[in-house]
């Protein structure tokens, strides 16, 4: 048996009990009230079980009133001295039922309208306990539903935010492009370009030689001045010589052709056998 049915089966266990002791100590009341009555002469012995009635009955209505305002957090003070004005009238009845015995006798008499009170109130006090925790769970799901709703909405006026942000920026788009003359015309790419052969295959530059190494090397450049009356030849790998003295731009420039036709990097030995610089 799980927690929740023994809660149920408790709750209904303890409203049973109050409620056979409210039927057991009205009839016990009623009985007492009724001789009372009836002795006392303040009814006709026929109408004698109307009292009872009326004095019960009056702590009965007026709990159930009490109950009521209580469920709704309001409370008057007529419902609350209507049961203790009829409560205390029913208790002086039942001990003056029980006047000619023991004092014993009378508290016991005083028992059934004070039994009645208390079970009464014990209900009122259980139901109006589930009437606040059922309340209570309603007020948590509709604050629930409250926050989904307005979270929802924040949701959704973010989106619309969103959507006209980026249609106010796509106008400003086409305005510029209208305004610039850009609008409807596609952009061409740049074709890629290869990079020159001389570029690819060109020799490092040389470190700078210090005066010996220039004087051991100036012997390379003198035929070139020397070969400025001579016809042109051509050597064994097809690069043709110049006849006039060549300046160092031409000179570069046959140098780059010889690089681009053998493709591969080739030596200042090599270069200069293939020039004529020999």
């Amino acid at each position: 048996m799980g927690p929740f049915t023994m809660r149920r089966f408790t709750i209904w266990l303890a409203r049973a009990g109050l409620l056979v002791i409210a039927m057991v100590t009205f009839v016990t009341s009623f009985d007492a009230i009724t001789a009372t009555a009836a002795a006392t002469g303040a009814v006709s012995p026929r109408l004698a079980w109307a009292i009872p009635i009326a004095i019960d009955g009056l702590i009965l209505v007026g709990s159930a009133v009490a109950w009521t305002e209580a469920i709704d957090d309001d409370w008057h003070p007529f419902p609350l001295l209507t049961v203790g004005g009829a409560a205390g009238l029913s208790v002086w009845a039942n001990v003056a039922h029980a006047a000619g015995a023991p004092v014993l006798g009378q508290v016991l008499a005083a028992v059934p309208p004070i039994a009645l009170i208390v079970s009464v109130e014990l209900g009122a006090w259980q139901v109006r306990r589930s009437f606040k925790r059922v309340r209570d769970e309603e007020a948590a799901q509709q604050a629930a539903a409250a926050a989904a709703a307005a979270e929802a909405a924040a949701e959704a006026a973010l989106r619309m935010s969103t959507m006209a942000d980026d249609e106010q920026t796509g106008a400003d788009d086409d305005h510029d492009e209208a305004a610039l003359g850009w609008k409807g015309r596609e952009l061409t790419p740049e074709p890629e370009r290869e990079p020159h052969a001389f570029r690819r295959y060109a020799p490092e530059p040389e470190p700078q030689r210090t005066p010996q190494a220039h004087a051991h090397t100036a012997p390379v450049r003198a035929p070139v001045a020397a070969q400025s009356s001579a016809s042109t030849s051509v050597p064994q790998n097809g690069v043709a010589r110049s006849d006039a003295t060549e300046s160092d731009g031409e000179l570069m420039q046959r140098i780059a052709a010889y690089v681009t036709d053998v493709g591969h990097r080739p030596t200042q030995r090599e270069i200069a056998e293939a020039l004529g610089l020999t």
